[in-house]
């Protein structure tokens, strides 16, 4: 989930395979004023191979909003037939964000083919192939994207080509930059912070304690909000360090977290 400057929801809808936009004043039982729903590409065949699933496998993933209000939208698919063919996908639409915006697409993909029962061959990543697991902005503009192979990811503003411009081997559940330009990261071992300036190699400044950290947000005032455990939202209050407490526990199931302006 995301606002806009103007105040609008953006909301990413696993279920519909869609990002649905909320305008203000939002309430219960509040409809999308409008949706915007990608072309995606899916099976249209069976498999030849039983091993394989014979419908295409989607998930639709976060969203973020750029300064500008460029909308990226996370998304990543299996498509079967003979190859088993594995993608990732941003879909950017250009601010103002409408229902009839046009957009284009970033993707990285790989395939895995098969012969009979046997694989034959594959041009994927000895180390697998990950897909979008959370995105942010930092405060040049680049785009960051966690993967679920275990890597972070920086591309470059604008982000218009699928080639990174920095990869970090670092595992992350969510990932968000303050206002500042420390990056914190949701892992294992809870909230990792970073300073610039990003490198490859580069480590961490202190750890927060977070159990099974998911997504991140900060409010106006700086607080840091967690989803912790998937079963509460925690409020860290600045300065942090390694001895940071928790001042609020929201008892909260969140499969994602926005603060409004």
């Amino acid at each position: 989930m995301a606002f806009d400057k103007a105040g609008d929801l953006f909301v990413a809808n696993s279920a519909g395979q869609a990002v649905q936009v909320f305008s203000q004043p939002i309430t219960d039982g509040a409809k999308p004023r409008f949706t915007l729903k990608p072309f995606f590409l899916f099976c249209l065949g069976s498999c030849s191979n039983p091993l394989l699933p014979d419908v295409a496998v989607d998930s639709a993933g976060g969203l973020a909003l750029d300064e500008g209000g460029t909308l990226y939208y996370q998304h990543c698919i299996e498509v079967c037939f003979a190859t088993l063919t594995l993608k990732r996908s941003l879909y950017v639409y250009p601010a103002p964000v409408s229902a009839s915006s046009p957009y284009h697409e970033i993707s990285f993909s790989c395939q895995v083919h098969f012969k009979g029962y046997k694989r034959i061959g594959s041009n994927c990543p000895d180390s697998g192939f990950g897909f979008f697991a959370d995105i942010a902005f930092d405060r040049s503009g680049n785009l960051w994207a966690a993967l679920s192979d275990g890597h972070l990811e920086e591309y470059a503003s604008p982000a218009t080509t699928s080639a990174p411009v920095l990869s970090v081997p670092i595992s992350a559940s969510g990932i968000k930059f303050d206002t500042i330009g420390n990056l914190y990261v949701g892992t294992s071992n809870g909230v990792d912070v970073y300073r610039p300036p990003f490198s490859a190699s580069m480590t961490k400044a202190f750890s927060i304690n977070v159990a099974a950290p998911g997504y991140l947000a900060f409010d106006a005032t700086g607080k840091l909000l967690v989803s912790s455990a998937g079963k509460n939202v925690l409020v860290f209050v600045p300065p942090f360090s390694s001895t940071s407490v928790s001042v609020a526990t929201l008892p909260l199931v969140a499969s994602g977290i926005a603060i409004g302006h």
